[in-house]
Order: structure tokens, then sequence, then C-alpha cells
């Protein structure tokens, strides 16, 4: 998928997987992570992997 330019200009293959993009947050010193919104459906489905919409809060 990364040498797709259509599935990067679609912010698809640049995608983070959910467990490293809350675990790349906490790694630049956020705590108290959560998902304020986190879409139930998926937004698109490619070569059986789910892609969602999500709002991650945190603080510093």
């Amino acid at each position: 998928m990364q040498n797709d330019h259509d599935l990067w200009s679609g912010c698809i293959s640049g995608a983070w997987y959910e467990p490293e993009f809350i675990g790349d947050f906490k790694e630049l010193g956020f705590k108290n992570l959560k998902f304020a919104e986190r879409s139930s459906e998926p937004w698109k489905v490619i070569e059986d992997i789910e892609f969602r919409t999500v709002t991650l809060v945190g603080n510093i």
C-alpha cells in the first residue's frame, strides 16, 4: 500500500496502526490518553484492513 500514490494522498497508506498511534503519543509525553471519538464502522476497508476515524485526547 505504501507504493500506491492514491492511498498516500488519501491518508491511508500512511495511517497509524491503532496501538502504535497511542504508544507514539505516550512516548512524546502525553498522559491520560483516551479516544474521545472512534467510528464504530470502518471508513474504508482495503485488503481486510479496517480504517477508522478517531479523535485522541490527553494531556502533557
